[in-house]
């Protein structure tokens, strides 16, 4: 005789069910990063370029400025006024931008170099006959 309930003694196996988180395509399986570090969406702005204004001011600081290394700093600016109010693309301006910069530091390195060389050394004996 059939019946629907379970013997006595006897036990079903227990039902054992394995789960894989498959991630699915779309917005859930993107890697979400904290909302202090996410990009904002949209149209990135471009970085603010110095207007004519700061650069004349920047040219008038360096031509009062007492030392002659920062006065040669003068020879590159015409070219720190292409880079920044003619030009439209970027990659050119920070080429051109790191250039100037390697110009200045070369100057000053050379002035620097120089400066020393033209000095007279402390504690040399000069021998007359």
């Amino acid at each position: 005789m059939v019946t629907d309930q379970p013997e006595i003694g006897r036990r079903d196996p227990p039902s054992f069910t394995v789960g894989i988180n498959i991630p699915l395509p779309g917005p859930q399986s993107v890697h979400q990063h904290p909302a202090h570090l996410r990009r904002p969406t949209g149209h990135l702005r471009a970085p603010s370029m110095p207007s004519s204004s700061v650069l004349n001011a920047l040219q008038s600081r360096i031509r009062s400025s007492p030392s002659p290394t920062q006065r040669s700093a003068l020879l590159f600016l015409p070219l720190l006024h292409l880079v920044f109010l003619q030009l439209s693309d970027r990659i050119f301006q920070q080429v051109l931008s790191f250039l100037l910069l390697y110009g200045l530091l070369l100057v000053a390195q050379l002035r620097l170099i120089f400066s020393f060389r033209l000095r007279p050394q402390l504690g040399t004996v000069v021998i007359t006959e």
